[in-house]
């Protein structure tokens, strides 16, 4: 019967040694391991062992590195993302326009006006005269004769209106608001609107 070897299993041909100005023992490569070889160096401090890794070792760890990049930028975007968003705000506003307790900030204005004959829609140009703030929603109220608690619509209008400019709004009514009429050569209407609350940022 052969006597067991005291070499490693799966020894490379002799052709296999590698010179580095050292003397090195013949080299083992386990198997599986094609894309590298466990090197055994014999210097002055002793026998250094050189471990190999595999292919399919190498390619996770490539992957792991790669979605932790991958996190890493996720986490920067969703931090620039918040500190970019502006944070929106409703404010009160008076009859006059102004916002409730801080009349020094400007004040809206506009017009409103039936787009048809039927009345059943209304066209506003809506100006923002508030300073340093870009509003993102506007309510308007609409009220008719006999100025009834039943006698009133409110519209909640998204829009873009940046600090000191005008946007025109087309939006229907859901009703028909009551004709005109005339005394004395003069036009009289029996509706009129207001402002409700607004929706605003602050940003130049």
């Amino acid at each position: 019967m052969p006597q067991p070897s005291s070499a490693a299993i799966g020894k490379l041909p002799e052709a296999a040694t590698v010179f580095t100005g050292q003397r090195l023992t013949k080299t083992s490569a386990p198997r599986g391991c094609s894309a590298a070889r466990q090197l055994r160096m014999r210097s002055e401090e002793g026998l250094t062992e050189i471990t190999c890794v595999t292919g399919v070792a190498l390619r996770a760890l490539l992957a792991i590195a790669a979605l932790a990049l991958l996190l890493s930028c996720e986490s920067q975007d969703s931090t620039v993302h918040q500190a970019s968003t502006p944070v929106e705000q409703d404010l009160q506003i008076t009859l006059g326009g102004f916002i409730q307790g801080h009349p020094e900030e400007g004040s809206l204005a506009g017009t409103c006006t039936p787009t048809d004959y039927s009345r059943s829609e209304m066209a506003c140009d809506l100006y923002n005269g508030m300073s340093n703030w870009n509003i993102t929603q506007a309510t308007i109220v609409v009220v008719w004769a006999p100025y009834q608690d039943d006698n009133k619509r409110v519209y909640r209008l998204p829009l873009a209106i940046p600090s000191l400019t005008t946007q025109r709004v087309t939006f229907k009514l859901g009703f028909q608001l009551p004709p005109d009429s005339a005394s004395r050569g003069e036009r009289l209407t029996h509706w009129g609107w207001t402002y409700g609350p607004v929706r605003a940022y602050r940003g130049k």
